[in-house]
């Protein structure tokens, strides 16, 4: 990610962190110091997506970078696993997601 970024995928948890993609500044991290809310720059809340695209679950599992801009996110749902019900998102670099 630019400007010393981190990606971090969160998967289903009952945290409000959890179904999510964290972007974290790593600027000041100094190697063996836990990461801590404070350090989390933004919540792109995935599994909020996910549901308002008619999916019962987010477990977001993988992150792509493709050529050019932004990111491509699998998502993949629990058991039972149904075909075609796993789905990849595109999540640009302004943290916005698109089927």
């Amino acid at each position: 990610m630019p400007d010393n970024k981190v990606l971090i995928v969160s998967g289903e948890d009952p945290d409000p962190k959890a179904e999510a993609l964290l972007i974290v500044d790593k600027s000041g991290f100094i190697p063996g110091t836990p990461l801590t809310p404070a350090d989390v720059e933004q919540i792109i809340k995935l599994g909020d997506f996910v549901h308002g695209q008619g999916i019962l679950q987010s477990n977001p599992y993988n992150i792509a970078k493709p050529d050019g801009s932004g990111f491509y996110v699998c998502n993949l749902t629990g058991f039972p696993f149904l075909e075609g019900a796993a789905t990849i998102f595109n999540l640009d670099n302004s943290g916005n997601l698109t089927p």
